[in-house]
């Protein structure tokens, strides 16, 4: 039907399809396959006159974002003796702290990642990949440093505590 019509497909990944981060392993990975996916689909559907474009969402104030820290304190609580060892009560507390505030600065305004649907789906031209929010523009860009110094930007920026070894 997609080709009969020549229509579109809209996928939504995240800017940590883009860029990764720190203990998100698993869901940058899934992010980064939509990504890498969508660009694959992109140039295969092409000749039949098929568009491919995705959503990369920063911040938003959704329940992936408002429930990380319990999340966290729940895999804590979970994790055998020799893991836990591993990771230092400090060390919990930071992270768990860091991820609260990581929700008081994320965005609020949902209706910015419905309007970027809208246009991805009902535009003449539709962008390829529409990075939605003041942090995922700004990520997308650090992103394109060497890895080094785009690494130190993040640290500095989402202040997430390192880990280290356990005494």
């Amino acid at each position: 039907l997609v080709i009969k019509e020549k229509g579109r497909i809209v996928n939504v990944s995240s800017m940590l399809g883009r860029r990764h981060d720190t203990f998100g392993s698993s869901y940058v990975a899934a992010k980064f396959g939509v990504i890498g996916f969508s660009d694959s689909l992109r140039m295969e559907m092409r000749p039949f006159g098929v568009s491919v474009h995705n959503l990369c969402p920063g911040y938003f104030q959704t329940q992936i974002v408002s429930t990380a820290s319990e999340v966290v304190k729940g895999m804590v609580d979970r994790m055998d003796e020799e893991t836990r060892t591993r990771y230092t009560d400090e060390h919990i507390k930071e992270l768990i702290e860091a991820l609260d505030t990581g929700y008081s600065l994320s965005n609020p305004n949902l209706s910015l990642v419905t309007d970027a649907m809208e246009d991805a789906l009902l535009s003449l031209r539709p962008k390829n990949y529409y990075y939605i929010g003041l942090d995922a523009v700004l990520a997308r860009f650090i992103a394109l440093l060497p890895v080094d110094l785009s690494d130190w930007a993040f640290r500095v920026i989402l202040p997430f505590p390192a880990l280290k070894p356990p005494k």
